[in-house]
């Protein structure tokens, strides 16, 4: 602005006031900055005119009169000084008032007390106070005044610099608060002027260097670019670097440093960032002094960071480390402050995974409440932009909580909570222009989309690590087939959610910058929807669109990226399944590459060898497929943590169901009954270990060699995904190399482990020779059913023999669901005489056929085609049932005498030719006797079941939002036992 634009724009602010009465034309926004603009002529002397000085004197005069005796009193000193400098020239123009008060005053006034000095003085008292009481209207009087004194100074001036610095962060702290783009563009522009306008050697630069550095993080953070981030960096690093250690500001450009490293990390992935701000910010920390009240915040946000290299690692002690600082952060923080709300969503988070990691429900619980709690102390719907975003994040927080909620307890109403939290945070983006392309949209937008995958296509909808083999995927695959069938699917409902679900994925995709780390997920996210309305509406170009966007996500994810793994399987999952031969020929070929490269996550080899298993069998290469097999078989163990529970172990183990019994039926077809039987055991075996840990080899290694133990599992843990800093190459590249070198020392480890006594077969699977010791009380019965064929394989102390049973996987799937079904009818429905009726039909037409389909031929194989002689013992036998079959009761399988008439003998069961006895595998037969040799006399424990507790029926006391008791059980309303 020139000084006669100056002019011009404070003689019609005066105008205004003087014909219009209006004060705020003298008193509000805008009008300080000409006003400074005039003032730097009368400071300097250069180019000023009478009619320049009249008109700001006028200016000054009207402020007076405007405020009253309330206002500050440097405007009427400011008036008179200024009519006294041009009352002799022009004395006519000179108000009454001001000429009397000039014969009555001397003119010698203090310029420190008016004009530019004055308003930088009060400028930064009032900042100081915006700081503590966050009063909006003082910040934007702040702004108002230094909007003044920058324009009033010239760039050598002592005060100009500072004052540039200080309207920065005043313009920055109102973009927070109020979101006008606007203020962010001149509060960088300010901060940055500040910095050319310092010396070099300057004490106050790094103080001005860090406002630059946090304009350009906040930017920075709401478009996502890179370059503002690495400019941050190199302005925070020098702010450190010239301060000294001892400085009391020291801490605060620490912190800024790795909060600049962190945005880094969380724009390119890389784990190097992501230490080197964990150190500045524990400095930071360390620095601090316990009352200083940044020092919650600085715990939140090393938190934070520490549960960000949990999720990089799996190593649970910086999770521990994370959910300490959170907790003691949120605790810290004022109700009333802007910085609560965060500490809660992060807090949440951190719990979330915690509750991932050990199954404890109470994790789950608090993470619930502590999501909620971020939301509802946190910025509301009028919030300004950058309120805005972090409302949008603390939803999006407490919809993970709710999502996982839902998984968890099965409870469709956490999904439906979950759905709307995502959509609002969806919403709330999209509220503002300048949220729309926030970096953090696209995540919002997927959470968003798979939640309503999940609503819609449940388990059937998602590509799972292995397949859809256990009870409840298969039922679910069943019942969606029916309602395709009847035609009840999709509703209205239905395809609103799938519509959404896919455009959400769609805007995330787009939105989604060509080189961010996210970039190949989300990719594979509107894939997997677009193949499941390929199964939905059997259209192939929604197939041919699954398979052009998993190209793609493997064509943006760099070869040794730790989400490279994934894409590959996906796209091998799609080329089998929708391909051809030469298809799956590649299909097998990248799974198979996957198999033998040690640089790829376990749980990621170990699909791959399964999928690769499956499509050897089903072209009848068995020898092929029983390798594969076991190699997925042999990577099962590590996938377990002994710190997860029980449940959280089943459930992971879940995903892998079917697995042994698949490897069995493909040995058996191989022609190789005793591999058959290695097989099964070994990948039957694993929960069954954990539930046993005090008894599991590294248990008794912990006992003789603890620190080999506590470092074998450390490397098993880290090997699924562990970053590594140092190196120049790209990240991935390094987490690639660390992996290798994981592996390697996990070999070296297994090795000097299996030189110690006792430990000489330790991690190998048992030996059929071993198990045969199992059959020594009687034989072993495993009964396996599979994609592949159903067989029973007979053990016994000197063989192995396999009995073809005539019944396929999907008649035993029915057969299971129909028993099940009407068990649970009787338990939830009335128990009349029709549903008696009803019930016992069925469950004797289940002892039927597993008489004739599965026992008999068992029997008869042994030789045992008759009751022994009255008064004779009854042979032993035991089952070992795998898959659905271990939720029937083979063991009372037979033909009731109402049998009669049948062509089977009435009265036929396995109870009248044998004695049965079940066992979860061999292994724990062999442990229970080995336990039953070293118990005492009189050593075990009696368990007795009733039909229904009574006591169940109440609500159990200290659950949480889950619905969950305190001890992670759910509530029972009706016990079947």
């Amino acid at each position: 602005m020139d000084l006669d634009e100056a002019v011009d724009a404070v003689r019609e602010r005066v105008s205004r006031w003087e014909h219009g009465g209006d004060p705020d034309a003298v008193t509000g926004p805008g009008v300080l900055a000409p006003a400074g603009r005039i003032w730097r002529t009368v400071l300097t002397g250069q180019g000023t005119t009478v009619g320049a000085v009249y008109a700001l004197a006028g200016l000054h005069w009207a402020r007076t009169v405007a405020l009253g005796q309330d206002g500050p009193v440097d405007d009427l000193w400011g008036a008179l000084m200024l009519y006294g400098a041009i009352e002799g020239a022009e004395s006519v123009r000179v108000p009454d008032e001001v000429r009397a008060l000039l014969s009555r005053n001397p003119r010698n006034y203090e310029l420190s007390f008016i004009g530019p000095e004055q308003w930088g003085r009060r400028a930064i008292l009032l900042l100081k106070e915006v700081q503590v009481d966050e009063d909006l209207n003082k910040l934007d009087e702040v702004i108002e005044l230094f909007n003044g004194t920058v324009e009033a100074y010239t760039p050598d001036h002592e005060f100009w610099a500072g004052d540039l610095s200080n309207l920065s962060l005043a313009l920055h702290m109102r973009y927070f608060r109020r979101g006008d783009p606007a203020d962010l563009e001149r509060a960088e522009q300010a901060a940055r002027d500040a910095v050319r306008g310092t010396e070099p050697g300057d004490p106050k630069l790094p103080l001005r260097l860090d406002n630059l550095s946090a304009v350009l993080q906040y930017r920075a953070g709401f478009t996502g670019d890179a370059v503002a981030w690495a400019e941050s960096v190199r302005l925070s690093a020098r702010a450190v670097r010239t301060t000294p250690p001892e400085h009391h500001l020291r801490a605060m450009f620490e912190e800024r440093l790795a909060c600049a490293r962190l945005g880094r990390h969380e724009l390119t992935g890389d784990p190097g960032e992501l230490d080197q701000g964990i150190e500045e910010l524990e400095r930071a920390l360390a620095r601090t002094p316990g009352n200083d009240r940044g020092l919650a915040t600085r715990r939140s946000r090393l938190g934070g960071a520490y549960h960000s290299r949990y999720l990089l690692t799996r190593d649970p002690r910086p999770l521990h480390r994370a959910i300490e600082l959170l907790t003691q952060g949120a605790d810290a923080t004022p109700l009333a402050s802007p910085d609560r709300a965060p500490s809660l969503a992060g807090l949440s988070k951190a719990l979330l995974s915690r509750f991932e990691e050990t199954g404890v429900v109470q994790d789950l619980d608090d993470a619930l409440l502590a999501g909620e709690r971020a939301v509802e102390e946190g910025p509301g719907e009028e919030a300004g932009t950058a309120g805005l975003a972090r409302r949008a994040d603390h939803l999006h927080a407490l919809g993970r909580a709710l999502f996982a909620a839902s998984e968890y307890t099965h409870d469709r109403s956490f999904l439906d909570r979950a759905v709307e939290a995502f959509r609002e945070a969806v919403r709330t983006r999209t509220a503002s222009a300048d949220l729309r392309h926030h970096p953090g949209a696209p995540a919002h937008l997927t959470s968003l989309g798979e939640a309503l995958m999940a609503r819609n296509f449940g388990l059937l909808g998602q590509v799972t690590p292995f397949g859809l083999t256990d009870l409840v995927h298969e039922t679910a695959q069943l019942e969606w087939e029916r309602r395709k069938a009847s035609g009840a699917v999709p509703d209205a409902a239905d395809l609103e959610d799938v519509r959404e679900a896919y455009e959400c994925l769609l805007r995330a995709v787009e939105q989604t910058s060509p080189h961010h780390p996210d970039l190949g997920g989300r990719l594979r996210g509107l894939s997997s929807l677009s193949y499941s309305l390929y199964r939905l509406h059997d259209r192939r170009g929604d197939a041919d669109r699954a398979l052009e966007l998993s190209e793609r996500a493997v064509r943006v994810t760099a070869p040794r990226h730790p989400q490279r793994a994934d894409a590959v399987l996906l796209l091998a999952f799609l080329l089998a399944e929708l391909g051809g031969a030469a298809e799956t020929d590649r299909a097998v070929t990248l799974w198979e590459g996957l198999v033998t490269d040690p640089s790829v996550p376990p749980s990621s080899r170990a699909s791959a060898a399964a999928y690769a298993a499956r499509a050897r069998c089903r072209r009848g290469a068995w020898d092929a497929a029983v390798k594969l097999y076991a190699q997925a078989l042999d990577i099962l163990p590590s996938l377990v943590s002994p710190a997860q529970d029980t449940r959280a172990q089943e459930e992971l183990l879940t995903l892998w169901s079917g697995l042994a019994g698949e490897a069995a039926s493909c040995a058996v077809a191989a022609g190789d009954p005793d591999r058959a039987v290695e097989l099964l055991e070994q990948g039957r075996g694993v929960l069954w270990s954990q539930l046993l840990d005090s008894r599991t080899e590294l248990g008794a290694l912990q006992a003789v060699e603890a620190d080999l133990a506590e470092r074998l599992t450390a490397v098993e843990r880290e090997l699924n995904t562990s970053p590594e800093a140092g190196a120049a190459e790209p990240w991935w590249g390094r987490i690639a190399d660390r992996r290798l070198t994981l592996a390697a020392e996990r070999e070296d480890l297994v090795a000097h482990i299996r030189t110690l006594t006792g430990f000489e077969d330790f991690r190998r699977p048992a030996g059929i020779e071993e198990l045969r010791r199992a059959a020594a009380g009687g034989p072993v019965v495993l009964v396996v059913s599979s994609q592949w064929r159903t067989d029973a394989l007979i053990v016994t102390t000197s063989a192995t023999r396999t009995v073809p049973l005539d019944v396929g996987y999907p008649q035993i799937l029915a057969r299971t669901e129909r028993y099940l079904t009407a068990l649970q009818r009787y338990e939830t429905g009335p128990r009349d005489a029709l549903a008696q009726v009803t019930l016992n039909l069925i469950v004797t037409r289940t002892l039927e056929w597993l008489w004739r389909d599965i026992a008999e031929p068992c029997l008869l194989a042994l030789g045992l085609t008759t009751r022994p002689p009255t008064g004779g013992g009854l042979p032993r036998l035991w089952w070992c049932p795998t898959g659905l079959l271990t939720l029937l009761p083979l063991h009372a399988a037979g033909i009731p005498d109402s049998g009669a008439g049948t062509a089977d003998a009435a009265g036929d069961c396995v109870q009248d030719r044998v004695t049965p006895s079940y066992t979860p595998t061999l292994r724990a037969l062999l442990d229970s006797r080995a336990d039953a040799r070293s118990s005492a006399p009189g050593d075990g424990m009696l368990a007795v079941g009733t039909a229904v507790d009574p006591r169940l029926r109440s609500p159990a006391p200290g659950r949480g939002r889950t619905g969950r008791t305190e001890s992670g059980v759910p509530h029972i309303d009706r016990a079947p036992w």
